[in-house]
């Protein structure tokens, strides 16, 4: 699962009660202002790892794309990269 929210967590149970040899883990994305939210999904899976701030930089695309015909692609402003 990708995800650090806590809604996940019954369908964790769920499923590790009907299928008790499958192993599930979670990756938890970084969230500055929720560091602790994503506590109660790492105590129900059988693994989690985080997705720290530097590996969502590294994979953005740029804000700015230029397509072969012309067209710009841009990225919302609330969601662009910040200038280095």
């Amino acid at each position: 699962i990708i995800s650090g929210d806590s809604d996940f967590v019954s369908v964790i149970k769920t499923v590790k009660t009907k299928f008790p040899s499958k192993t599930i883990g979670a990756l938890i994305p970084f969230n500055p202002r929720k560091p602790h939210i994503a506590n109660h999904i790492r105590r129900t899976v059988d693994f989690a790892a985080n997705i720290e701030r530097g590996h969502l930089l590294s994979s953005r695309l740029p804000n700015t794309i230029n397509l072969a015909n012309g067209e710009v692609i841009v990225c919302p402003i609330e969601y662009a990269l910040p200038k280095p």
